[in-house]
């Protein structure tokens, strides 16, 4: 019975979706037609409390549905009522409680509001002229929420259960969720609600049969391995054709290892409904890459200083000690009654601190010219709650949060997780506030002291954002302060290159895991034919490459922000590292796991700048007689490696030097393989074969 109630109601979610759709669909559908979804909304009050239930929540999806899809049809008749929505939210006084999916953690009503923001968003973000009314409702609904719950601190009944569900379960998620959507959007289609509630795909339609050919396949170029990296796909011409794969991976299962290349190859997307409504804290970051300098175009929601100045007082008062200390204390007693509800909070401390500094840096990052007052008063803000946060990113609250998450079968807040994850934003809103050399100096060393701490294997993979952001910071700081470029490429280059404890532990975890005891190390690569291997060799894997290629990134980066400030910069990186290859080869250890990691490092490091900086004179050829140098000097895995690397080069249409001696070097690997092949030379000896 209760599978068949739960059938009727995914019905009405799904009825409402598809008739958005079809009127969505028409050039020109008249406001009749879409009056049976406005009726549908919520009833909101002149005055009072009101509740929400389970249609009323989809409807409103549904209206969002037709409203972006329509290309903003009868905008100025459905606004107000979404607008006269989102105002009564503080009023609101219970949401029905629902899944979308099995897997939503998220309570309903943090759900609804980070919803309603996002197609708000969306909607300012497309309409110029009703840009300020939709930030300016959303700032007042914020504050509204902020100031329930300070009259609920300061109230002399607060005492019962009721209330404090009333706080934890309605009014603080509330708060989370628009917080989580405020500031966000796109000047890309689809808009961003629609990511979250995509047009459901046609059937999939079953493929022809091959027709039947005896003949033996032939090899043709599409069986070759692609050698070009996402991350280097910037810098090539528009008419490079990227799109070559591996096709021939199921049909040379024999090849022991493959040429590793950055990780930033596209994998399979999340389904954006798991990641915002499962992920705790969770929010789009449409303009946050990877590495500096590669943010999508400018914010059009920008808020006014006067807005920005409210805003951060609100999150000051909600960041108070007090504050949490009594948020925490509501929160755990509602979480012990074990009510009927999604509610996963058994603290509001780590939520809010993440939800408020990602919400600040979203909407400072895009701003330029702002009072000087009020960036250093950020800066003071937001270099306590990074202080504060620091203290509690200590290894036993790592493993009690482990354990935690295991007994409540991963259905609560992870603290441990939350708190990197803000020191995270923390970090990139530091990095934005320097506002001169001595700070842009300071902070640098900050990051370079994270990024040379020792940590354990585990604890690595915990820090994952906060080392990401370190290292995205120190190319921002190169960018914006050339003068201090030679400090942040320095903290890149031996990261890389010594190597960090970080990477070495990382490799080392990685080695333990894919060898045998006692046999020799190789280098470990990211695209192999064999069996797939366990979860913590996978996690391992990608950790070690998500760095090396964020290390490497913001190293170009910042030796492009260098050269504008001083001309040998790029050749002194070069002279420096090449320096570090030679005598670490001559060390008594070179067969080590340290030696093979910086081999790595390094080569894909000088590959990178080669492509990165083409157009500086006489980079990509001095970096090519370095390949040169080391080619074949001893037959190894590396040689491989540095083919692919002067493929990049010649690919990128490098200058005319560079491709005439690759191409000498191609020809001269291609004869002396065939030579190799068709001589008598006993199998073992024969290291051409790497090249075919």
């Amino acid at each position: 019975m209760s599978g068949t109630m739960e059938g009727e109601r995914n019905f009405f979610a799904k009825a409402t979706q598809h008739l958005a759709r079809a009127l969505a669909a028409q050039k020109d559908a008249k406001i009749e037609k879409v009056q049976p979804l406005i009726s549908l909304l919520p009833v909101v009050p002149a005055e009072g409390p009101f509740s929400v239930n389970r249609r009323g929540q989809e409807a409103v999806w549904a209206l969002a549905v037709f409203l972006l899809e329509s290309g903003l049809q009868h905008l100025d008749a459905i606004l107000p009522r979404l607008l006269r929505l989102l105002a009564a939210l503080p009023r609101a006084a219970h949401f029905e409680d629902f899944r979308v999916n099995l897997s939503d953690r998220v309570p309903s009503s943090e759900r609804f509001a980070f919803c309603l923001g996002t197609m708000l968003s969306d909607v300012a973000a497309r309409r110029p002229d009703k840009r300020q009314a939709i930030l300016s409702a959303q700032v007042r609904v914020f504050a509204d929420l902020v100031a329930a719950v300070r009259a609920h601190k300061e109230s002399t009944d607060n005492g019962s259960m009721a209330s404090k569900v009333q706080l934890c379960v309605t009014t603080v998620p509330l708060l989370i969720g628009l917080a989580r959507a405020m500031g966000r959007s796109s000047v890309q289609e689809p808009p961003l609600f629609l990511r979250i509630f995509p047009r459901p795909l046609p059937p999939p339609v079953a493929p022809a049969p091959p027709p039947v050919d005896s003949r033996p396949a032939k090899r043709s170029f599409s069986h070759f391995r692609s050698i070009i990296p996402r991350s280097m796909s910037s810098n090539f011409p528009s008419g490079t054709d990227l799109s070559v794969v591996d096709a021939s991976r199921n049909s040379r299962q024999d090849v022991r290892w493959r040429t590793p290349v950055l990780s930033t190859q596209p994998s399979v997307p999340l389904d954006p409904q798991f990641q915002f409504f499962c992920k705790f804290g969770s929010s789009f970051q449409p303009s946050l890459p990877a590495v500096a300098g590669q943010r999508e175009c400018k914010n059009p929601l920008v808020f006014s200083v006067k807005q920005l100045e409210e805003l951060l007082s609100l999150a000051k008062y909600l960041l108070l000690k007090d504050v949490l200390n009594y948020l925490d204390n509501q929160a755990t007693d509602v979480f012990a009654a074990e009510l009927q509800v999604i509610f996963p909070y058994q603290t509001f401390n780590e939520i809010l601190n993440l939800t408020i500094a990602a919400l600040l840096r979203e909407l400072l990052q895009h701003q330029t010219d702002l009072p000087a007052p009020f960036t250093r008063d950020v800066q003071e803000f937001i270099k306590g709650l990074f202080l504060s946060g620091q203290t509690e990113l200590q290894g036993r609250q790592h493993d009690a949060e482990e354990s935690a998450d295991r007994r409540h079968a991963y259905q609560v807040v992870n603290k441990y997780k939350l708190n990197v994850r803000a020191n995270a934003a923390c970090v990139e809103l530091l990095v934005w506030a320097v506002q001169d050399e001595a700070g842009a100096d300071s902070l640098c060393n900050r990051l370079t002291e994270k990024l040379t701490s020792g940590h354990g294997h585990r604890m690595v993979l915990a820090h994952m954002p906060l080392l990401l952001v370190c290292l995205q910071g120190l190319g921002e700081l190169a960018q914006r302060f050339p003068s201090i470029a030679s400090s942040c490429i320095r903290c890149l280059r031996d990261f890389l290159v010594l190597p960090s404890p970080i990477l070495a532990r990382l490799q080392r975890q990685q080695s333990d895991l894919t060898t045998p005891a006692g046999q020799n190390i190789t280098l470990t690569v990211t695209d192999t034919s064999g069996a797939a291997p366990g979860r913590t060799s996978r996690v391992t894997d990608s950790a070690l490459d998500q760095l090396r290629d964020a290390a490497i990134e913001n190293l170009c980066v910042a030796l492009k922000a260098g050269h504008s400030y001083d001309d040998v910069t790029i050749k002194a990186f070069v002279a420096s590292v090449s320096n570090r290859l030679f005598t670490a080869t001559h060390r008594a250890n070179a067969r080590t796991i340290d030696y093979n990691l910086i081999t790595y490092n390094m080569i894909m490091a000088l590959g990178h700048v080669a492509v990165a900086l083409k157009d500086t004179p006489d980079t990509s050829y001095s970096i090519l007689q370095f390949f040169v140098q080391i080619f074949c000097r001893r037959p190894s895995e590396v040689d491989v490696l540095i083919v692919d690397q002067m493929g990049c080069m010649v690919l990128a249409r490098s200058e005319p030097r560079v491709y005439e001696e690759v191409m000498k070097v191609f020809t001269q690997i291609t004869v002396e393989s065939s030579n190799t092949v068709y001589s008598d030379q006993a199998a073992s000896e024969d290291h051409g074969k790497d090249y075919r």
